[in-house]
């Protein structure tokens, strides 16, 4: 019999993390629909931490995930397309030598 996996949860508990959770929430309900997220800025807009005060390197990850658990529908934001997605050119992956 197979294993089953769990999810992978990259931020830990909410509450041993310290940024202005009330005004993230705000932000992000008065978004439109179809609005553009980068979730890497806003974490740094708010200044997302762990416990011991150090700045989270996955403070995008986490925003993402507080949000969603908030219960804000976030499959209605689009993400930022890679460049090349967004012009429509295709990337020619070339046999390394």
């Amino acid at each position: 019999m197979a294993a089953k996996r769990r999810k992978l949860n990259h931020s830990r508990c909410f509450d041993n993390m310290t940024w202005d959770k009330n005004g993230l929430q705000r932000e992000v309900e008065s978004y439109q629909e179809g609005t553009k997220v980068n979730w890497s800025t806003l974490a740094s807009q708010y200044d997302i931490r762990h416990s011991h005060s150090n700045i989270a390197k996955n403070g995008g990850q986490i925003a993402k995930y507080w949000i969603a658990s908030q219960g804000v529908d976030i499959e209605k934001f689009k993400r930022p397309l890679p460049k090349s997605m967004a012009t429509g050119e295709r990337h020619v992956q070339r046999k390394k030598l």
